[in-house]
């Protein structure tokens, strides 16, 4: 009957937005505006909106003048998202915003061939590999080979850094190249982890995954910035010789909620947390501590983690995208209070500044069973 009903008001919805089209543009988002007036009368909450631009060039950039930067690469990994033209606009957005840097697009070689035709028109570099045999856990087999494969490009055609993003997710701000820049050469990379060698601080964003400052290692996958040496040693990661459908996914972590923490959740099934780990302990050669109190070391010591406004991210995947304070933490009113903490700039400057101290208490929530995730 539910569905029945969300069908029902889909099908209103969109006949109502039609009608208002046809008589003008600017009457949806008279309609959205309703709507928030209506909920924000008859509940506790107040609403609003963002309305963001499907193509390019509805997208206003402009970028200020700048001095002489390194090279740089943006490399876009994963398989071609088609709906709205989605990959396509955003590779036009990217030659638009950040016309210095490279742009490669790192996909599959069983890519459509219109699809090829149009990026190759472009005019940008493009990457294509064979898929992985194996998934690997979360699909990681997938991420390593595609951005190993969009990095190795980058240092071929002379790049000194790099920033690995994603298909099908979107960044807007102007002159975010000269903002990663400022940031690097502001903080240099503390010395607490010197035998990873690392030149340079790698910049994250801070991805959809609530309380992540408290689950040990686990920095989103989302978005990394940083040199191409560092990015490659980050990814230097063996595919895993298992695959799993995504109904795989859904039954094993619906029965491992049950009986583990969510710490042993986290790290047996988030690829995000097995890359980072992978790297810290150098493909295993030493034992790091499932902890806060290291993880906040290493964060404090070799990244800088951003909020999506301070990237201007937009993931186009999943029906999440519609309501902000799901991908941005901004307000939960689900009774965890930890649920606000993410790795954002604010929250890593502070704890960079010593305004926010490690407490042993932090260690209660990732020993906590993983079925309140």
């Amino acid at each position: 009957m539910e569905k029945i009903f969300k069908n029902i008001v889909r099908k209103i919805n969109n006949l109502t937005i039609k009608i208002f089209n046809h008589i003008s543009k600017s009457y949806g988002n008279f309609y959205i505006k309703s709507i928030c007036e209506s909920l924000e009368k008859n509940s506790d909450y107040f609403y609003s909106y963002i309305v963001r631009a499907k193509n390019a060039n509805k997208i206003m950039t402009y970028p200020l003048n700048t001095k002489k930067e390194p090279k740089i690469a943006i490399i876009l990994q994963g398989p071609i998202h088609r709906e709205y033209n989605y990959t396509i606009e955003t590779i036009k957005l990217y030659k638009k915003s950040y016309s210095n840097a490279v742009i490669i697009v790192s996909t599959w070689d069983d890519i459509d061939k219109v699809d090829l035709d149009k990026i190759k028109d472009l005019n940008v570099e493009v990457v294509t590999s064979d898929k992985p045999k194996f998934t690997g856990i979360g699909n990681i087999n997938f991420q390593i080979r595609s951005t190993k494969a969009g990095l190795e490009k980058a240092k071929e055609l002379g790049c000194d850094y790099a920033i690995k993003t994603r298909t099908d997710q979107r960044y807007e701000k102007n002159n975010l190249i000269e903002f990663l820049f400022s940031l690097k050469d502001e903080f240099k990379i503390g010395n607490d982890f010197e035998y990873l060698k690392q030149k340079e601080r790698i910049i994250v964003a801070q991805g959809t995954s609530k309380s992540n400052m408290f689950i040990p290692y686990f920095i989103s996958d989302f978005f990394y910035f940083g040199t191409v040496d560092d990015l490659i040693k980050l990814f230097d990661y063996d595919e895993m010789m298992v695959s799993e459908t995504k109904a795989d996914r859904q039954k094993i972590g619906n029965e491992l909620k049950h009986r583990q923490s969510i710490m042993e959740y986290i790290e047996g099934r988030a690829p995000e947390i097995m890359i980072i780990k992978n790297y810290i302990s150098e493909k295993g050669k030493r034992k790091i501590e499932n902890s806060v109190k290291d993880y906040w070391k290493f964060v404090k010591s070799n990244l800088i983690t951003l909020s999506h406004d301070e990237v201007g991210f937009f993931w186009a995947k999943y029906e999440r995208r519609f309501m902000e304070n799901n991908c941005n933490f901004k307000y939960f009113d689900d009774g965890k209070l930890e649920s606000r903490y993410t790795w954002n700039f604010s929250n890593w400057l502070s704890l960079y500044k010593g305004y926010i101290e490690y407490d042993s208490k932090y260690e209660e929530y990732h020993q906590k069973k993983a079925d309140i995730i």
